[in-house]
């Protein structure tokens, strides 16, 4: 078994306990967990969730009341996200089938939908939604959809990026605050497609979201987060059948949000400082070093 997609932090509950889901590989839908409740020295034995999974989530767990959260795109139906859910620390979990389900003919496989919940309890799911096919995806955009019901009922999503520098987004994070504060960190290059070979450019850019919960008008604050360009050639969702160079940024890009309420953007970039003849794509990290408490309307400054 390998692990696919892990966040260890909000895998975790109180002082002890730790949870983790991945899939076997290579060619199943078999989704497992496992729980540690000695921070991590130990692991029960895996316990199958699903076998269906195309693509999985992270996995976050309720600080306050201990529910665990999971989400995923079943097998052959790659524009449909389903949720699972345990409020018994693991021990049993409910499937709630199609959480968001987009228009024929699009996809939501593109590495990886993302979800967070806040200190009020509301889950929020961040992903890119793409039309087809995957080998020429176009029109893809970063959505926000959110849940004040334990996932049982979710407000219809709604685009998260604007502006000309993500005409391709891509690769959503997201971490939430305080209850209806979001942040939201994507890919986007001004190309119509992010499976261009030639000619593209891609940045980091970060959202900020206070009243996530308002079904009616949800507002956003953006800024680019890179000066400059992380990524020079496509970035392929197609796991091996992606071309040589398409998946340099490796999928492990992730963002958090520190004790002060500052951005803490953990990236991958394979351009800067990075010889084009012996180029090994770095990790860089950026963080958030001006401007009032959450408030992402000052820069975000690259270290």
């Amino acid at each position: 078994m390998e692990s696919f997609r892990l966040k260890i932090g909000n895998g975790s509950y109180g002082p002890q306990t730790v949870y983790m889901t991945f899939k076997q590989a290579p060619g199943t839908g078999d989704l497992f967990l496992v729980k540690s409740t000695d921070a991590g020295k130990t692991f029960t034995s895996p316990v199958m969730l699903t076998g269906i999974v195309s693509r999985e989530s992270n996995l976050v767990v309720d600080q306050y009341n201990g529910n665990i959260y999971a989400n995923y795109t079943p097998n052959g139906v790659p524009n449909q996200i389903n949720l699972l859910r345990s409020t018994d620390g693991g021990a049993n979990f409910t499937t709630v089938n199609a959480i968001y389900t987009g228009p024929a003919n699009t996809t939501v496989e593109n590495a990886f939908t993302n979800m967070a919940v806040d200190r009020g309890g509301n889950l929020h799911l961040a992903f890119s939604q793409c039309a087809l096919p995957a080998t020429a995806r176009t029109n893809c955009h970063i959505y926000l959809t959110s849940s004040s019901d334990q996932g049982a009922t979710w407000l219809p999503a709604i685009q998260v990026d604007s502006g000309s520098g993500s005409t391709s987004a891509i690769m959503p994070w997201i971490a939430a605050g305080s209850p209806g504060v979001v942040d939201i960190s994507w890919y986007g290059t001004t190309n119509s497609s992010p499976d261009a070979l030639l000619n593209i450019s891609w940045q980091v850019f970060f959202a900020q979201t206070r009243n996530a919960m308002d079904s009616s008008n949800v507002v956003f604050n953006q800024v680019q987060i890179t000066t400059n360009p992380v990524h020079d050639k496509a970035i392929c969702a197609r796991g091996t059948g992606c071309a040589t160079g398409t998946r340099d940024l490796a999928e492990y890009y992730t963002m958090t949000v520190d004790p002060d309420g500052n951005a803490n953007v953990a990236l991958v970039d394979g351009v800067n400082n990075c010889p084009a003849t012996s180029c090994v794509a770095g990790t860089w990290f950026t963080k958030q070093t001006s401007g009032s408490s959450r408030s992402r309307k000052k820069p975000i400054v690259r270290l």
